[in-house]
């Protein structure tokens, strides 16, 4: 019989850096009312997500700190990317691909199982490969990056009839092929640098956590992605649960080698929960872990472009100063 223990936290907390640990468990029977909730409800800045926990035999290993929260990743992934120093021109980056490597039981890193391309140093949108591309790899989504404000991101799951041309990558040409769907990365607001995703698998955030979760995990950075539900309590209220379904570990022992702490969107250890999605249905589950690694490689180039313009802060002001 699986046990599930949720967390309760009714006044929802925020997603950024320094957050205080959550509250205690406690066990209790809720109703999902829908499976996605919206990507815009509102979060306050104080606090990390309520989580709720469900104790399984999923394969590989689990992590319990000190706040109770339990996360069994069923699949990791080490994401190779050196991403961007303090010191640096605040010029876009090479187009160097974006390599991610299948990790074994041992920790050992095998082949390569993805590839992220970007078709110039100019473009931020990329291709991501199921394999490798010059080896005639197949190409499983494409992530478009739209320049001003109100033009969020986009990620795109291709189908079997998906046209990729790398000249038109950037373009948002509107109408989708058959098999494809398309989804924004949305901001959570100015004062955080959580984003949320809300798919035909469910609504996701990725967010950064705070000193507390990141020494449950040894993590210098620890990136998270929640799975984002709405159930029913007693009394007609609603509130929101949240269950961590991936995370990117960063430290010593998993960043991009030639890369340091302080480097802005370098790679680490991509673990993932992906017991939830079933392997038979559709290929749903191939989808998440596309869904997942594309969300994950949009958040690193979030941290570039975040590097980028304080760079260009410093160096305006610098040129800007006085004797």
């Amino acid at each position: 019989m699986t046990t599930v223990q949720t967390q309760t936290f009714h006044n929802k907390g925020d997603l950024d850096v320094g957050a205080p640990s959550p509250p205690p468990y406690f066990n209790g029977e809720t109703v999902e009312l829908r499976p996605m909730a919206s990507a815009t409800s509102s979060l306050s800045s104080s606090s990390p997500p309520v989580y709720e926990e469900v104790s399984s035999s999923a394969a590989g290993s689990g992590s319990t700190g000190p706040s109770g929260r339990t996360f069994k990743p069923t699949k990791s992934l080490q994401v190779e990317n050196k991403g961007l120093p303090v010191i640096a021109l605040p010029l876009p980056p090479r187009p160097y691909p974006i390599e991610v490597y299948a990790v074994g039981d041992s920790g050992i890193l095998s082949s390569k199982v993805y590839e992220s391309v970007r078709p110039t140093r100019g473009s931020g949108s990329c291709i991501l490969f199921r394999g490798d591309p010059a080896a005639g790899a197949e190409p499983v989504c494409t992530t478009i990056y739209r320049f001003g404000p109100g033009r969020p991101p986009k990620i795109r799951l291709l189908g079997p009839d998906s046209d990729i041309d790398f000249s038109t990558l950037g373009e948002d040409k509107g109408e989708l092929a058959a098999g494809e769907e398309e989804f924004e990365v949305l901001s959570r607001g100015v004062t955080t640098r959580a984003v949320s995703l809300r798919t035909h698998l469910g609504t996701f955030l990725w967010r950064y956590a705070g000193k507390a979760e990141r020494r449950e995990f040894d993590a210098d950075s620890l990136v998270v992605m929640d799975h984002v539900t709405t159930v029913a309590l007693a009394g007609g209220k609603t509130e929101e649960r949240y269950r961590r379904v991936a995370q990117l570990v960063r430290n010593k022992a998993f960043r991009t080698a030639g890369s340091g702490r302080s480097t802005a969107g370098n790679g680490g250890r991509l673990m993932m929960d992906l017991s939830e999605w079933n392997v038979d249905r559709k290929g749903e589950r191939e989808q998440m872990e596309a869904l997942i690694l594309a969300g994950c490689i949009c958040m690193l180039k979030k941290e570039m472009d975040r590097r980028r313009f304080h760079q260009s802060m410093i160096i305006a002001g610098g040129a800007g100063g006085g004797p």
